[in-house]
Parts: C-alpha cells; sequence; structure tokens
C-alpha cells in the first residue's frame, strides 16, 4: 500500500478488525520512512468463475454446476445441508 504523504511503497499495518458495516477491512498502516498513520478500508470483490471449453467457448460456472449431476465429484467439500 502506498503511503499517501510520502509516496513510499513499503507500509506496515499496525491493527486490523471488521469495519462497522461489517462488510469491510479496517486496517491502521504506518509508514516507516515517514512515519505517518492513517487507515484503509478493504472489501473483497466476487468474481464469476469462468470454465474454458476444450472448443475454446467461455461460459459461467456455479459450484451447483459441478456438483448438481454427480455429488461423488465434489464429496461433502461444498455441502451445504446439515447432518
Amino acid at each position: 500500500m502506498r503511503c499517501p504523504f510520502c509516496g513510499s511503497e513499503d507500509t506496515q499495518v499496525k491493527d486490523s478488525r471488521p469495519a462497522e458495516d461489517n462488510t469491510s477491512i479496517r486496517r491502521r498502516r504506518i509508514c516507516p520512512d515517514c512515519g505517518g498513520r492513517f487507515t484503509t478500508f478493504e472489501r473483497v470483490q466476487l468474481r464469476e468463475l469462468m470454465v474454458v471449453k476444450k472448443t475454446g467457448r467461455k461460459s459461467s460456472s456455479t459450484a451447483t454446476s459441478w456438483c448438481g449431476p454427480s455429488r461423488s465429484r465434489c464429496g461433502n467439500v461444498l455441502s451445504t445441508t446439515s447432518a
């Protein structure tokens, strides 16, 4: 993470915790070069899985399309039911 004060590429995380909205992570950082302290908020970006077929065609993929027809392919890895 780049320091907003001096532009240094090397910063250290001093504290990390979930933000108030629980959809992001709040990190307190410090720059070892200038000593500046700043806060960053990091949010997870989910991407759609794409499968490239043998023909070169791309199609979207989900866990249900992989494990729906045949549970033996995935076993209990993606199981959503509780025993």
